[in-house]
């Protein structure tokens, strides 16, 4: 391994290890969110899975401020508790792929007409949402591209509801700069929506 990997990777688990109580926090919160039961534990040992994979990809990652790593954690959350929605609607409790379409297997669980088109339904629906969130993830990569460090962190904060006085201070600057951050990043968002 090179020295350069070491601290990557030194730096990572240093960076993780600061941030566990705060990605607990986020798993706990979407196991809850979600209309199934997901095992909040298996959610933390994902990001942290996905943390280590994006650090390795991205070496530059791990350099983020912690509010873009829970921001990316939340994002990946919400991804993991959708998949284990979507896996419990084609999954039988004896661990059966299910699938709705086909009429033995909709006889085999004695599935109704009615209960058949409302599944259906809810995986059009599941489908939709996957997309919407891919599309709006697209649009902000491509959004958030020509942006600054520093109008990142501010566009995450605002993101996660911070006020520009919070800013301001969690930034170490004044609340007029916060207001000229802001602007320009406004101006540079209305040039990729036209």
């Amino acid at each position: 391994m090179t020295k350069k990997a070491t601290i990557t990777t030194e730096a990572t688990a240093n960076k993780i290890q600061k941030l566990a109580a705060k990605l607990r926090s986020v798993a706990y919160k979407f196991s809850r969110s979600t209309g199934v039961y997901v095992d909040p534990e298996d959610i933390y040992s994902d990001l942290v899975t996905a943390i280590l994979n994006q650090a390795q990809v991205d070496p530059e990652f791990i350099n983020q401020t912690d509010a873009y790593i829970i921001q990316f954690a939340k994002f990946q959350a919400s991804h993991i508790c959708q998949k284990a929605q979507v896996y419990l609607r084609f999954v039988d409790e004896l661990g059966n792929v299910v699938d709705p379409e086909d009429e033995d297997q909709a006889e085999d669980l004695e599935m109704t007409a009615e209960v058949r088109e409302k599944l259906l339904q809810n995986i059009q629906a599941v489908e939709t949402e996957v997309l919407y969130n891919e599309m709006v993830e697209t649009f902000v990569q491509t959004a958030t591209s020509n942006l600054k460090q520093s109008e990142l962190e501010t566009v995450y904060m605002l993101y996660m509801g911070y006020k520009p006085a919070e800013i301001a201070r969690e930034a170490n600057i004044s609340r007029a700069a916060v207001s000229m951050r802001i602007d320009k990043i406004a101006k540079k968002l209305k040039g990729v929506e036209e």
